[in-house]
């Protein structure tokens, strides 16, 4: 019988309608992994080293999320921007699980919060606040737009297409880039909307969120990819 890739799914914390602290995954990001032939579990911060997760687990899989604190990068939080902050708790937690799985060589997915989060974990940095600090730039917080996969990229490979039309829910993007990453898709804005590891087998930052459109094959194929690198 052949073996089932277990897939680590960070936390996303939540605060429940009690006020109670919680955390979880999105089923969406649940169901994608096993429709995909891997089995997702939640993990969850504790006093276990990230190395330890890394040695049990085949793969990292990153869920969306609020907005990272500008200190992780070297900035100061905008003066006319409003930012919804992920906890501490978590930018730690990701930052340190990133690291041992990278270290180890396996795979990872980010979404969302996820990409921008290996961005900063190699180095690199955020645009806080889209609105206000691009100009001519497309609403990036409701809708679809058209986003452009660069054809030498390991994502070009796995969607099997030039462009892409994506859901798009987020004000914040990835900046400067961290170190030996690439961009593999951008919005015709220039926003950057995915990049990849040039140093490892699959180490993938998407902005938009498949896991929200299932039903193409796009969506789909960056999955099983995902899921088979495991």
């Amino acid at each position: 019988m052949k073996r089932i890739p277990l897939i680590a799914i960070g936390p996303h914390f939540i605060r429940t309608a009690t006020k109670k602290q919680a955390v979880g995954a999105y089923k969406r990001y649940i169901d994608m992994i096993h429709k995909s032939g891997g089995h997702g579990v939640i993990i969850t911060p504790g006093p276990y080293q990230a190395n330890h997760l890394a040695k049990t687990f085949d793969g990292l899989l990153l869920q969306g999320g609020g907005d990272i604190h500008p200190r992780y990068f070297g900035q100061r939080m905008p003066k006319n921007a409003k930012l919804a902050l992920s906890p501490n708790e978590r930018t730690n937690f990701d930052l340190g699980i990133i690291r041992a799985f990278l270290r180890l060589n396996k795979p990872f997915l980010g979404i969302c919060l996820g990409a921008q989060t290996l961005n900063i974990c190699l180095g690199g940095d955020i645009i806080q606040d889209i609105p206000t600090q691009c100009e001519d730039a497309l609403d990036h917080t409701r809708g679809q737009h058209l986003t452009h996969i660069h054809p030498k990229s390991k994502l070009a490979k796995i969607v099997k297409v030039a462009k892409l039309k994506t859901n798009s829910l987020h004000h914040q993007s990835i900046g400067s880039l961290g170190k030996n990453l690439m961009i593999c898709a951008q919005a015709k804005d220039g926003i950057i909307e995915a990049i990849e590891s040039k140093n490892h087998k699959f180490a993938l930052g998407i902005q938009w969120h498949p896991e929200l459109h299932g039903k193409i094959k796009a969506s789909q194929r960056i999955f099983k990819a995902f899921v088979a690198a495991c």
